[in-house]
């Protein structure tokens, strides 16, 4: 480059930096708060909106103008190259996004105070460029916005009704109101929120074929089979898959109705939580897949696609609610089993965690058993995953061989609410199970509901208690496999004192060591580990009758925290443990007059004992 070129361009960038420089004192470009403060439409109201028209006269930025408009049924577009300038549904969102983004705009600056003709051609704002968008109602006045030609880095030109300057705004906001008619269609043949929908009915050819009805909290069936639960999973896929229908293709001629037959092979009545109702008939497959379908008795008759078909045919029996107890385990406030000869079991709630254990039918003993938490989980978990493997809506009768009751708390009721369940024989390896209050009765696996078969010991917590109280313990005798045997005195020598156990050998008393002593009545009022729960009662291979170690203890009549009576009034107990076993374990029970349940006791546990010899 010379020296001559380098001058010409220098002169000419001094020419730009002059001209704009006059532009600014002049006033134009300048940033006035009172100016670009506030939103042009400040006194609009996206209710008061009636109508909106875009017009694009350049074509660039829309092929052809976009009406929409509201009505009673909500907003609607029209388009010359949409469904021929019919009106169609519109999606809300996108109307009221747009109307939004009209609301919110704002000037960045001032362009002109005082434009004129041929000014504003030079900014795309001229009859044969601009972008107009006008926004109509009954209650507010006209509003008009009209946006030209880019005046600045990332700004365009825009004339408001409002105002007589001319000013930019972000030329982003085109993206939000240059909207195509074809974006801004609603395909969805139902408009209606998911928890709208308070039932759902199907007609096959006239038949009705299944009803299904919301309620507070799930599903229930009125066709095939009157009253019984419903599979919320299920009900919710065709509910979802009813709503989605999506509209491929409008067919606005009247011949379009010979699509049908009469009665329509499908019809669906949708009911609405505010008592409407919504029928939409389905007709004949078209050769590319969709179903010809129409919407409660009006045009256009439309194209939809067909994945709602196999949700509709074959056996809607499958609708049924295919277990008899859903319920979270939460509200499962206690489960009592009845079983045919092999006795009763009761699982009540003690609190969030725990349950307690009590069986019925027989004297109560005075004992606290509880369920160990995570088998009782696994049994609420069971009884929960119980599934039909058939069903028959007839009732047959049969013999009742278990009855499982479920005690559930019912939101916002103050007492619990009875779920009860009667499941007969095995025959073939299933078995029959009734919900009583419900209609038809399922067929289980035997195996499925085996857990309830299981002795009330399987849900013991692992751990055997000896005592309740440190304070009962008057008197210890420690026994080993020889006969030798070691004797202790317990004495609480105050209130609320702690217990001390004092070894008696030939008149004398030694105090044992506090931490003996303390590990000890741990064992005792906590619980012994217990490996594994064998039964009530013994057996002879157990070796109880000559015990490798007989720990017996007296809880004397009267005894408090504040002192242990002197007395032979009382009752004597034993934790007797008998012969060991090839894995090193021994067989265990505590002889209290009330259950003797067997144990399998670790070794490991049993070394607080034999260090009392």
């Amino acid at each position: 480059m010379n020296i001559k070129t380098t001058l010409i361009l220098m002169l000419l960038v001094g020419v730009l930096l002059g001209v704009w420089t006059i532009f600014l004192r002049s006033g134009a470009g300048v940033v006035h708060p009172e100016w670009t403060g506030r939103p042009f439409f400040g006194s609009f109201v996206l209710g008061d909106v009636s109508g909106v028209r875009l017009e694009d006269a350049g074509g660039r930025r829309l092929k052809d103008p976009v009406t929409f408009g509201r009505g009673p049924a909500g907003w609607q577009v029209s388009c010359e190259s949409l469904e021929d300038g019919r009106a169609v549904r519109a999606k809300t969102r996108v109307v009221e996004a747009l109307l939004e983004t009209v609301q919110a705009l704002k000037p960045i600056r001032m362009v002109f105070e005082e434009p004129t003709s041929e000014g504003e051609q030079g900014l795309g704002l001229g009859v044969r460029d601009c972008l107009t968008i006008m926004v109509t109602g009954p209650q507010m006045e006209p509003l008009s916005l009209t946006l030209g030609a880019e005046v600045g880095p990332g700004e365009v030109a825009c004339r408001v009704s409002t105002r007589s300057e001319i000013f930019s705004v972000p030329q982003e906001v085109l993206r939000g109101l240059a909207i195509e008619a074809r974006d801004a269609q609603d395909p969805a043949l139902l408009r209606l929120e998911i928890l709208e929908v308070m039932s759902l009915a199907v007609d096959r050819a006239g038949t009705r074929v299944l009803s299904l009805d919301r309620g507070h909290a799930r599903w229930f069936m009125r066709v095939p089979i009157e009253g019984a639960p419903a599979d919320g999973e299920r009900c919710d896929r065709l509910r979802n898959a009813v709503l989605s229908a999506a509209i491929r293709e409008r067919l606005w001629d009247q011949k379009s109705t010979d699509e049908f037959t009469d009665p329509p092979a499908w019809r669906i009545t949708v009911g609405t939580a505010g008592g409407a109702s919504h029928v939409v008939r389905i007709g004949r497959r078209r050769g590319d897949g969709g179903l010809v379908a129409g919407l409660d008795g009006k045009l256009p008759i439309v194209v939809v696609g067909d994945g709602l078909l196999p949700l509709l045919e074959g056996d809607l029996g499958r609708y049924r609610d295919r277990r008899p107890l859903d319920v979270p385990s939460s509200r499962v406030m206690g489960v009592r089993v009845e079983r045919e000869g092999a006795g009763s079991l009761m699982l009540r709630r003690h609190n969030q965690q725990v349950f307690r254990i009590t069986l019925p039918g027989r004297p109560a003993p005075d004992v606290a058993l509880f369920a160990d938490e995570v088998d009782a989980g696994q049994f609420l978990s069971s009884l929960r995953a119980v599934q039909f493997d058939r069903f028959e809506i007839e009732s047959a009768p049969f013999d009742t061989d278990i009855e499982v009751v479920v005690s559930v708390a019912e939101p916002g009721a103050r007492t619990a609410g009875e779920q009860r369940i009667q499941i007969g024989a095995a025959i073939g390896g299933s078995r029959p199970l009734r919900v009583v209050g419900q209609p038809g009765i399922g067929w289980v696996k035997d195996a499925a509901v085996a857990f309830l078969q299981r002795p009330y010991w399987d849900l013991l917590e692992r751990r055997a208690k000896c005592t309740d109280a440190y304070f009962k313990v008057g008197r210890v005798e420690v026994t080993n496999a020889e006969g030798a045997v070691t004797r202790y005195i317990g004495r609480v020598p105050g209130l609320q004192a702690d217990l001390i156990l004092s070894r008696v050998e030939n008149g004398v008393e030694a105090a044992l060591k506090p931490d003996v002593q303390r590990r000890l009545l741990n064992a005792m009022t906590g619980g012994v580990a217990v490996r594994s729960w064998i039964g009530e009662g013994s057996q002879p291979e157990m070796g109880f009758d000559k015990p490798h170690l007989l720990f017996r203890w007296f809880e004397p009549k009267g005894a408090t925290n504040s002192g242990i009576p002197q007395t032979d009034e009382g009752e004597w107990k034993a934790l007797v443990v008998g012969r060991r076993q090839a894995d090193g374990t021994y067989y265990a029970m505590i002889e209290d007059g009330k259950l003797d349940l067997a144990f399998v006791l670790d070794p490991i546990n049993l070394a607080i004992f034999t260090d009392l010899q």
